[in-house]
């Protein structure tokens, strides 16, 4: 399925099963409660990458 980030605009492709880019990362119990107040559907692996990283300033 076709979405557009709603972090930085991009299209990208999100394959909403666990083949998905998006399982391939950690996300800190902190950063996932942020993702989950800033947006309400997938951001693009760019932007998702950002919230892996340990030093990501929020």
């Amino acid at each position: 399925m076709k979405k557009v980030c709603p972090q930085c605009g991009k299209e990208f492709e999100c394959k909403h099963n666990a083949d998905c880019f998006c399982m391939q990362y950690t996300i800190s119990k902190e950063a996932l409660a942020i993702l989950k107040e800033k947006y309400s559907n997938c951001i693009c692996e760019d932007c998702l990458k950002q919230y892996a990283m340990e030093k990501r300033d929020f």
